[in-house]
This record gives structure tokens, sequence and C-alpha cells, in this order.
């Protein structure tokens, strides 16, 4: 957990990393968090979450919300409390407050997605023409089969 000097005990945000669910915490990661803890002055709580292909759904998930309940464990109220992740952290923000919501627990102040993965299907394929260097269709593909795996796409 990042903590900055003079933070409120009482906040924290729970940041949960990208990296089409097959890659862990990195180092760019925990820099931008350690930045971001200091600007905002509040204690940051990453998640390194299982990652597929090894662990696919829920795995990532369920680690997710373990981790957001361990929080209001250590007494932090859910009005204290906001979650946030890029890309596949994305999916497993929204994803983990619908789980948390469906189960009537208690929801986080607020929730930050920074370019989530919102689509799983083929359906949602690039326009023709259209590249990107960092996430060639493949690999997109590659990482949403080995996190989905035998579930179907359409499984919230």
């Amino acid at each position: 957990m990042a903590h900055p000097q003079n933070s409120p005990n009482d906040q924290a945000l729970l940041y949960l990393h990208g990296g089409g669910f097959v890659f862990g915490l990195t180092p760019p990661h925990l820099e931008m968090l350690a930045y971001l803890a200091q600007k905002m002055g509040v204690r940051i709580l990453a998640v390194d979450y299982r990652v597929a292909p090894d662990h696919p759904f829920p795995a990532p998930l369920d680690d997710c919300a373990t981790a957001y309940r361990w929080l209001l464990k250590q007494g932090f109220s859910a009005q204290n409390l906001v979650v946030a992740g890029d890309s596949a952290g994305g999916n497993l923000t929204i994803t983990m407050m619908m789980k948390l919501r469906d189960g009537g627990e208690p929801l986080p102040a607020a929730a930050a997605c920074l370019s989530p993965v919102a689509n799983f299907s083929d359906r949602g394929s690039p326009p023709t023409g259209f590249s990107d260097p960092l996430l060639p269709p493949k690999v997109v593909s590659f990482y949403n089969r080995s996190y989905v795996r035998t579930m179907t796409p359409a499984t919230p």
C-alpha cells in the first residue's frame, strides 16, 4: 500500500491494474501509483490479482473483491473508498462493482475506469484500416480468450 505522509487514515483508493488479464502488477504501474498517492495525498492499495491463462475468470475478479472486503475489515468505510483501474483493471472495476451490488454489499463512494476493456466478443473489432501498434487484433484475441476461457463473452 502506498501511504503518503499526512494522508487521511480513513480514506483509500483501491487500484486494479491493467495488463490484458495476463500480466501482473508492473513497475510502471507502481511508479504511477506512487506519484498519484503523493499528488492526491491518499493511501493506495494496488491489487496484484491472479492472471490468466493459469487463473481465468472469475479468479482475478474474486481477488479484487477480496481486496475490497479486506479494506472494509480494516475499518475503512465504503463511503471513504474509491476503486479505479486501467484497461483490464477498468473491466475488473466495473465487474467488481456489479458483483458487490448483486451481493448486497456496500459500494465504494466512486469508481474510475481508464480505457476499460468492455467487449470480449468479436463484434467490437476495430474498423477496417484501424491499427493499434500496442494491441494488434491477434494479441487482443489471445488476452480475451485467456481470460474468458469457456465462459460466454457476454457473461456480465
